[in-house]
C-alpha cells in the first residue's frame, strides 16, 4: 500500500485491501462490502448499514481519498449474519498472492465445520505451483473454460476431499442410514460452505467449481486412495464485486407444520 498523502485518512475495515476515490464534491455513497467502522464525525465520514450491505458515505465539498486496510478476523470481527449475506462466488481477482500463512488460517476456521459423529473427514489441498494450476486447468475440468479461466486467474487453488468410509458408516464398514454414502457429500458440503464463509470474512473471495473429473484432479495432485475429490474452490483477493443474485422467499422455502 502506498504512504497516505496529505488528502488521505487511513482507517481499517473489512474485508477488501481497496483504494476508494471520492472526488465529486456531490455527496458520494461507496459500497464497502463487509465493514465494520465506527463513525468518524470529525472527518464528516460515518458508516451505514442500509439494507444488506454497508456504505461508506463521503459529505458534501470533501475531496478526500480513502485507504481501506484489510485486517485478519482477530481485529474487527465480520458479524455472521452480514458475512453470509455478503459473501459471493469471485471469479476474478487480483495478482496480490494469498500466502500460506493464510491459508492455514482459512483451513483453520474452516475445521470447525460440523461432521457425522465429529467424524471430521474433510481433507484441503491448496495448490500454489502455477504449473500444477496450470495442468489442472488445462486437463481436468471437462474443457470448461469457465473453471480453466477461474483457476488461471485464483491465488491458490484448494480441493476439498473426504476420506471415504467415515461419514454414514458404521466401525465394521456397513452403512448406518439408508442414505449409504451420501453422507460424505453432505458434510464436504457443510465443510467447504464454511470454508467460504471463513475467506469472506478474512477478506478473500473464492468459487466453488463443480465441474471437473475427480480422478484425474485425484492424480495430478497425488491425492491418497482412501480420498475422494469433493470440489476445486478458487481462492484469492477479489477484483470485482459481484451483485447479489436474485433470492427465493421465506414462503417459497418454508413449510410449516404446527
Amino acid at each position: 500500500m502506498s504512504e497516505p498523502t496529505p488528502n488521505c485518512l487511513l482507517f481499517r475495515a473489512l474485508p477488501f485491501l481497496r483504494t476508494f476515490n471520492l472526488q465529486d464534491t456531490q455527496t458520494e455513497e461507496t459500497t464497502c462490502r463487509g465493514s465494520f467502522v465506527t463513525q468518524i464525525t470529525n472527518c464528516g465520514i460515518l458508516l451505514s448499514k442500509g439494507g444488506n450491505t454497508p456504505h461508506l458515505h463521503q459529505t458534501a465539498d470533501m475531496r478526500t481519498t480513502f485507504l481501506i486496510e484489510h485486517m485478519p478476523y482477530g481485529g474487527m470481527n465480520m458479524d455472521a449474519i452480514e458475512c453470509i449475506k455478503t459473501r459471493r462466488s469471485v471469479r476474478k481477482f487480483t495478482d496480490q498472492p494469498v500466502t500460506e500463512e493464510t491459508v492455514r488460517e482459512l483451513i483453520e476456521l474452516a475445521s470447525y465445520a460440523p461432521s457425522w459423529k465429529n467424524c471430521q473427514p474433510i481433507r484441503y489441498t491448496a495448490v500454489f505451483n502455477p504449473e500444477l494450476k496450470n495442468r489442472i486447468a488445462d486437463t481436468c475440468v471437462m474443457n470448461f473454460p469457465g473453471n480453466k479461466s477461474i483457476i488461471d486467474g485464483c491465488s491458490v487453488l484448494l480441493i476439498p476431499s473426504i476420506r471415504h468410509g467415515r461419514s454414514g458408516f458404521e466401525r465394521d464398514g456397513s452403512f448406518s442410514t439408508k442414505k449409504e454414502d451420501r453422507w460424505e457429500v453432505f458434510d464436504a458440503g457443510i465443510a467447504t460452505q464454511t470454508l467460504t464463509l471463513a475467506a469472506e470474512a478474512l477478506g478473500l473471495g473464492t468459487v466453488i467449481m463443480g465441474i471437473f473429473d475427480p480422478d484425474l484432479v485425484a492424480e495430478a495432485v497425488g491425492l491418497p486412495d482412501d480420498q475422494i475429490v469433493s470440489a476445486l474452490v478458487g481462492v484469492g483477493y477479489p477484483d470485482q464485486n459481484p451483485k447479489m443474485p436474485p433470492r427465493k422467499s421465506v414462503d417459497d422455502l418454508l413449510t410449516v407444520i404446527k
